[in-house]
């Protein structure tokens, strides 16, 4: 008869949240650095749209672009992940390799001239997912890790690396000191970084399902 008059419920706990937070590295200078450091909290589920940001800065005026194949996922050195003295991720050749697992088959479809005006530049955004093999597609619980320190540290290219210059043209000699080249690649330090933050979305899990990770 017990049975009869049990009304409870056995169902999972559904209610979620996001936490969306603008994250300023914690080493790094605006504008002179190429190596930027962020720290996430320990907090929740580190979701793969999570997005590094930046603009470009340009030394010559409107002479610049970004190129046609993998754009400003071309800046990207280096990118690791790192939780206390453990990596979870460390992609060197990042340009390269994101853009081999990301990009091949997607035609390109804007063009980003850069000027000598931080304010007027486009600013871009790359999904951790891409550079971070181990969160595309899932979720990493950082809530975890609350003996360790989460450190997401990304190192960018020289301009002369992923952008096209287009006053470096035919009847140019090179010239190894500046990059002065007759193939149109950017020229040594014609590019500088600002604005570079981390988007981060924190995943806010139920208790119960959190407890059970």
């Amino acid at each position: 008869m017990s049975s009869l008059t049990d009304y409870s419920v056995i169902d999972t706990p559904m209610i979620m949240d996001i936490r969306s937070d603008t994250l300023e590295p914690i080493t790094g200078v605006q504008g002179t650095s190429t190596r930027f450091v962020f720290r996430l909290d320990q907090a929740g589920y580190l979701d793969s749209n999570s997005m590094l940001l930046f603009k470009l800065q340009g030394a010559a005026n409107n002479t610049n672009r970004v190129n046609m194949w993998n754009g400003g996922l071309g800046a990207i050195k280096r990118a690791t992940f790192q939780v206390g003295d453990f990596i979870i991720n460390d992609t060197s050749g990042c340009n390269e390799i994101a853009t081999l697992m990301n990009l091949a088959a997607v035609p390109p479809s804007v063009k980003n001239r850069i000027s000598n005006t931080q304010a007027t530049n486009q600013q871009i955004g790359i999904p951790l997912g891409m550079v971070f093999p181990a969160l595309k597609g899932r979720t990493i619980p950082l809530f975890l890790f609350q003996d360790y320190r989460i450190l997401l540290t990304f190192e960018f290219h020289d301009g002369s690396e992923f952008t096209n210059d287009i006053t470096q043209v035919s009847n140019l000699a090179p010239n190894a000191a500046t990059g002065q080249n007759p193939g149109l690649q950017g020229l040594l330090g014609c590019m500088s970084y600002h604005d570079v933050k981390l988007q981060v979305d924190y995943v806010i899990m139920p208790a119960e399902v959190q407890n059970k990770d």
